[in-house]
């Protein structure tokens, strides 16, 4: 018994270490359930392991086996100094207290892959930390609308873009916008096959939609809005009868309401009420007046024909 109780204690004391990491890396809103166009930002975070006057700070994409830069710093800085032409012009980096904080702005299909953060001091340094891969997935579908569908006015228009990349084969698949309110999915607008020509669409959109398509993207225009029309939106590609590619976007939510009246369009009825109540008046002193006159006219035709007599 004595024994087991030492080879427990020496285990413990010969065990190695567990493995803590001093850089954390969190990628926000979830990595999971990402979508082209839109912006994820990879937080790296250090709490006390980073040294602003002599460390690097460096983001790192790996795919296929293959490792690029995102973004790296200058040492002892917060200045980029290596960067993957993949990702120029499309990244901002904000530093805090404890973290740096990297914004990858209009993502693509291309980004899905995992990621680190790593911090090395200078030259004369063995400071060496890296942060654990995560991954990040992304949609291939992914739509919006424009202006702010969260605020939109009764009679205006609004835009439902639907970006695909390089999702959609023009030639085969069917593109197709779909609204819900909770209830069964109605069509807004839904395409041929391989064409940019309207196939399917409910009653309640006849007569209000136009589409254009341009490179990466579908752009349905809902015009004269209602308040009917507030509900969830989202949009579809979808193979031909011999595939079986079904893309789905996520869901959008469009808010109409009625414009509310402004001071001036208050102002502007109560002009135009005076005004009427002017011409109205008007209107009656003429005929008060003419029917005075023909009443004085009469009398005197009368008494010159009794004179006459």
């Amino acid at each position: 018994m004595v024994l087991l109780v030492w080879c427990f204690f020496a285990f413990l004391l010969l065990a190695p270490p567990a493995v803590a990491y001093a850089v954390y890396l969190q990628i926000v809103p979830d990595p999971s359930s990402a979508v082209v166009g839109s912006n994820v930002t990879l937080n790296c975070i250090f709490e006390q392991s980073y040294d602003a006057k002599n460390d690097v700070i460096l983001w790192e994409f790996m795919t296929d086996s293959k490792r690029i830069t995102v973004w790296g710093s200058v040492p002892g800085t917060d200045k980029l100094n290596e960067q993957d032409q993949h990702f120029q012009g499309r990244t901002e980096v904000e530093f805090k207290q404890e973290k740096a904080s990297l914004t990858l702005q209009n993502i693509r299909l291309s980004d899905s892959g995992e990621y680190r953060c790593l911090i090395f001091g200078n030259e004369e340094s063995s400071k060496y930390l890296s942060s654990k891969l995560v991954a990040l997935s992304i949609s291939a579908v992914y739509l919006e609308i424009v202006p702010d569908p969260s605020s939109a006015v009764a009679g205006l228009c609004v835009t439902l873009n639907c970006m695909f990349e390089q999702s959609y084969d023009p030639k085969n698949d069917v593109i197709l916008w779909e609204f819900s309110t909770g209830t069964k999915p109605i069509t807004v607008w839904g395409s041929f096959p391989g064409t940019d020509k309207l196939r399917d669409q409910d009653h309640h959109f006849q007569g209000r939609t136009e589409v254009e398509f341009k490179r990466e993207k579908a752009s349905l225009t809902l015009q004269n809005i209602i308040l009917s029309d507030s509900g969830d939106y989202r949009c579809h590609i979808i193979g031909n009868g011999g595939s079986s590619k079904y893309l789905s976007s996520n869901f959008v939510t469009l808010s109409v309401s009625v414009q509310p009246e402004t001071e001036s369009s208050h102002t502007r009825k109560r002009i135009t009420l005076a005004v009427m109540a002017l011409a109205g008046l008007a209107m009656l002193i003429i005929v008060l007046v003419y029917k005075r006159t023909r009443d004085q006219f009469n009398r005197h035709d009368g008494n010159s024909c009794t004179h006459m007599k």
